[in-house]
């Protein structure tokens, strides 16, 4: 989808700046002049066709992933509501694992709801790129599928359906960034704090579900790689951050089924293993005496955990700006096709309102429709790069990361 979004972009660019091309394949050519294509659609450029064969690819792969998102979030959705609903009450001697299972399935919903909303969002993006197809190949001259008026309908869809991804895009970077700086937080908590109580980290009562994930999914990794070295886990940690951190599941793929019958055993199930987690990251007493003597430390498991919290803390952080670098760019894209609409819809200068005025920085309407599309193609023709050329560049970057991030 990415390398398709570049090309179709890019020439959009080129029609843009009206850059000079090689002549037009001689079938191509053929064909136009045939009598077998309808007029208007016959005097489509060789390059406009290309561009409307990408905006139909768009139209078919956006629109497709929007019904796979809204089904399979609906069907998360109803699933956890259920879990939810009978999910037993709190037990006094098993508070934290009771609030690790009841965070993880609150956080299902969320994400559920969230996973409706966007594939829901979708569609309102999806079959738009219909109309974009159709303008493409003139279609829109002849006042086909609602003419001109339908193609700025379809636009204006686009447009407030992407709203809410600008949202998740600002929300998602700021929040990993944010994250980055608790998981540093974190390991200096540990280091400071090596010979205070492991309750300092999971107090009863006062668990920090995020810190436990990170903690006990490296404890669980280093326990199935019993080879694993600690370079090992600060490469995997960096390469995948979600992966290791991010990926706890204190159900351990038992909540395939929907049957409420089943809900509360597996629930209960789910609650006994978090507990038996819990207990195995504390030292009894007579061992934390005698880890204290001999180490220094309450618990080296954490410790061990140090290096992979850096690891996965530099990548979040740089995965955070990228997302930040997605929402400027689309930003950009969404401002720039915002004016072509607003020329649509006030097309008599003389009559415009000051803020439509200032909204197009004083620029003609002839020239805020051009430079507002040109901005808006060539957002999207960056943005495909980033998410083309962004992972090699993580990787060229993570090595000399990682070795500050241990030193420090």
């Amino acid at each position: 989808d990415a390398y398709v979004q570049f090309v179709r972009n890019f020439m959009c660019c080129i029609l843009d700046l009206q850059i000079p091309l090689p002549r037009s394949p001689q079938w191509y050519s053929s064909l136009m002049k045939s009598g077998n294509i309808p007029s208007p659609v016959d005097e489509t450029p060789y390059l406009k066709l290309c561009v409307a064969l990408t905006q139909m690819y768009a139209c078919i792969t956006v629109t497709v992933s929007a019904y796979k998102m809204l089904t399979r979030s609906l069907s998360d959705l109803a699933k956890y509501k259920k879990y939810s609903k009978n999910n037993p009450k709190s037990s006094p001697s098993n508070n934290n694992a009771d609030i690790v299972v009841d965070t993880f399935i609150y956080e299902k919903i969320k994400a559920s709801q969230r996973g409706v909303f966007i594939g829901f969002s979708l569609f309102g993006i999806g079959p738009p790129f219909l109309w974009l197809t159709a303008n493409s190949l003139q279609i829109t001259r002849a006042g086909w599928i609602g003419g001109l008026p339908a193609l700025i309908h379809a636009l204006t869809s686009m447009e407030l359906f992407l709203i809410p991804l600008l949202y998740y895009m600002l929300k998602d970077g700021i929040d990993m960034i944010l994250r980055a700086r608790k998981m540093r937080n974190l390991s200096e908590q540990i280091s400071k704090s090596s010979r205070k109580s492991i309750e300092n980290l999971f107090g009863e009562g006062n668990i920090d579900v995020g810190v436990f994930g990170w903690l006990e999914s490296n404890r669980t990794a280093m326990n199935m790689k019993a080879s694993e070295t600690d370079v090992d886990a600060v490469n995997e940690a960096y390469a995948s951050p979600s992966g290791r951190f991010e990926c706890f599941d204190p159900f351990k793929n038992e909540m395939s089924s929907t049957d409420v019958n089943e809900a509360f055993k597996i629930i209960a199930k789910a609650k006994a293993s978090v507990a038996i987690s819990l207990d195995m990251w504390k030292c009894k007493d007579n061992e934390r005496i005698k880890l204290k003597e001999a180490q220094g430390t309450n618990n080296p498991k954490i410790e061990a955990a140090i290096s992979p919290l850096l690891a996965s803390a530099d990548r979040l952080q740089f995965e955070g700006c990228r997302e930040l670098l997605y929402f400027l760019l689309n930003f950009i894209a969404f401002y720039g096709y915002m004016l072509c609409i607003l020329v649509y819809y006030f097309d008599d200068e003389s009559l415009q309102p000051t803020g439509i005025r200032k909204l197009q920085f004083g620029m003609s309407n002839s020239d805020a429709d051009w430079y507002g599309n040109f901005a808006g193609d060539f957002a999207w023709t960056i943005e495909p790069l980033v998410v083309l050329f962004s992972p090699v560049l993580l990787e060229k970057l993570g090595p000399t990361q990682m070795a500050k991030s241990k030193k420090d």
